[in-house]
């Protein structure tokens, strides 16, 4: 979540009282301390984010190993950025290539987004979609948000034929080149564990780009106490989870 002004945001989401509850992890941007000062129901460190400063000279602390599969896939494929509003055929591209990664990599939870989920989270404002093709098929694409002021890398998919031409190389590349000079920093997020751990694959991946991270936080607004308390049974309340009657176990 980004936010203007941090400070007024507990009081004026407590207030509603026609929402249950709110929950939302905050830009990692953010200032730990500011957010300890607001008045969170929940308040707790959730993953960490590698972080790209593109103020810097940022390709100068890319690894070896990453900036030579940079040099080799850019050799293979070509990248294209788009803006909305997209085609219909690249939105078909993009669901497509996501959703048979996902049958590939056999992913299950949030993460296996359906195809019209897919298709909405490109209407966010700030959406950037970075296509490889290698022989004019697409191999490969790539979802960023762009607040204006800070750059996310949100989802990313690869064919087979992208992953021997290593095309996530080239797509991340040619994302933090488009995003330098526009933004000052890109928040690349964590790993595959719900703990963000850098250390698997996808954390490996992403700590090549950057050896700097920041701490993202979980906070939680209960709106309407009452009902809050009717929905949530005593089991969901021993979980921790937040909010309690939303508990997926």
């Amino acid at each position: 979540m980004c936010c203007d002004d941090w400070r007024p945001l507990g009081k004026e989401l407590g207030r509603t009282s026609s929402l249950v509850s709110t929950v939302f992890v905050a830009d990692p941007g953010v200032d730990g301390k500011l957010l300890r000062t607001i008045e969170f129901d929940v308040f707790r460190p959730l993953r960490k984010n590698v972080v790209v400063e593109l103020s810097t000279d940022w390709w100068s602390q890319v690894r070896k190993k990453h900036r030579r599969e940079c040099r080799r896939a850019l050799r293979e494929v070509d990248v294209s950025v788009l803006r909305p509003p997209f085609s219909s055929a690249i939105i078909a591209t993009w669901t497509k290539l996501y959703s048979d990664f996902v049958l590939r990599k056999q992913v299950v939870g949030a993460a296996a987004f359906s195809a019209r989920c897919l298709e909405k989270q490109l209407d966010v404002p700030g959406s950037v979609l970075f296509v490889a093709q290698a022989d004019g098929r697409p191999c490969g694409a790539a979802h960023w948000y762009d607040s204006g002021q800070e750059a996310f890398y949100h989802l990313a998919a690869t064919s087979e034929e992208g992953l021997r031409r290593s095309a996530s190389y080239a797509l991340m590349s040619c994302a933090l080149e488009y995003f330098s000079g526009m933004v000052d920093i890109a928040f690349l997020g964590g790993g595959l564990s719900p703990s963000g751990d850098l250390n698997d694959g996808l954390g490996r991946f992403k700590r090549g780009w950057s050896s700097d991270s920041r701490v993202s936080y979980l906070c939680g607004i209960i709106g309407n106490r009452r009902q809050y308390e009717n929905l949530s049974s005593s089991e969901d309340v021993a979980s921790g989870y937040f909010p309690n009657y939303r508990n997926p176990g």
